[in-house]
């Protein structure tokens, strides 16, 4: 289950406005639940390893939109969650302080694909050998809204496109990205049916 620990109270307030919505997504339905059961791993892991985060002291606002960089962190640790897929671990994320974490959007994280497969996250820092230090804008743009890299090849899943992003949100993504310190990490992109 993702974190966002760093969400907006706005956000947060719209999703729960969503979800007490009339929308026929959220509304109720007539199918039972399967019984709950964890195994014994499950909850010592729940019990140790994912340690519950404090609640926010204070309100976390919105950045202003107008501010790129600002902005553009916060879709990409706040809102997105995009960080903690394109860092080096998962058992080394730091929710508290996410710029802390070890090979922060340094990419090689590993992922599950629909069909069960590996595969490991693209470094997206502005590394220009094994990150996008060479690619503009509109470079970037592709990516996020169809999948397509600098190179003309598809990007695979679990990716998925992020066509409701705006353009000043892609925008503020992006400059904030060029500002994440440069990481040299060679990522292999290939599948691997055996992790």
């Amino acid at each position: 289950m993702p974190k966002f620990p760093h969400l907006s109270d706005y956000d947060l307030k719209s999703v729960i406005a969503y979800l007490r919505s009339d929308m026929p997504l959220v509304q109720a339905s007539s199918n039972e639940a399967p019984e709950s059961n964890p195994s014994f791993l499950v909850k010592f892991l729940c019990r140790v390893a994912f340690k519950k985060l404090d609640y926010p002291k204070q309100e976390i606002s919105m950045p202003d939109t107008n501010n790129l960089v600002a902005y553009g962190r916060y879709l990409t640790v706040g809102r997105y969650d995009c960080w903690t897929f394109h860092s080096s671990d998962f058992k080394t994320l730091d929710f508290v302080s996410p710029e802390k974490t070890p090979g922060y959007c340094s990419g090689g994280n590993t992922l599950i694909t629909p069909s069960g497969s590996s595969i490991f996250s693209a470094n997206i820092t502005p590394d220009e050998k094994t990150g996008i230090g060479t690619w503009i804008e509109e470079d970037f743009k592709n990516v996020m809204h169809s999948l397509i890299r600098k190179d003309g090849k598809a990007l695979r899943a679990p990716m998925l496109a992020y066509n409701g992003l705006t353009d000043n949100e892609i925008k503020a993504i992006w400059q904030y990205l060029l500002t994440v310190p440069k990481v040299s990490n060679e990522v292999n992109r290939q599948w691997d049916s055996k992790l």
